[in-house]
This record gives C-alpha cells, sequence and structure tokens, in this order.
C-alpha cells in the first residue's frame, strides 16, 4: 500500500490530478511485476480516449504549495 501511495501522490505532484497510467507505471515498476493484469488493460484503453494524454489538470499553483509545505513540515519532524 505505501507504494501505491507514493505513486498516486507522485502523480498529483507532477500533473495536478490523478494520471491513471503513471500512476500504474509507478507503481508497477515499483513492484517489478508487469504482466500481472496485463489482461485488463485493453478494457481500460476502450473506456479513456485520453489515457496517454496527460494534461496539467486542476490549479498546478495549489498544489505546488500544498506539496512544498508537506514537504517542509515532514523535514521539521
Amino acid at each position: 500500500m505505501p507504494l501505491f501511495n507514493r505513486a498516486f501522490l507522485k502523480t498529483v505532484e507532477m500533473f495536478g490530478r490523478s494520471y491513471e497510467i503513471g500512476m500504474i507505471a509507478a507503481y508497477k515498476l515499483g513492484t517489478g511485476k508487469w504482466r500481472n493484469d496485463a489482461e485488463k488493460f485493453p478494457a481500460m484503453l476502450k473506456k479513456r480516449e485520453d489515457f496517454f494524454a496527460a494534461s496539467r489538470g486542476g490549479d498546478r499553483k495549489t498544489v505546488g504549495r500544498i506539496f512544498k509545505r508537506s514537504n517542509r513540515i515532514k523535514t521539521q519532524a
């Protein structure tokens, strides 16, 4: 679970929103289990036309401030 949480937070930090393919790729890189769930990939592609398009979303300045503050608090603790 910690690996999944890190993958999720990293995509939000980078793109200002969750980015499914990036999150999945980061998680699979961390686990080293690339072939698990491979049969689900075609169905995911059918549902989402913008699956590979990593558009920047949300208010990136606000998201950036949240992550900076969070990192500052972690280093002070």
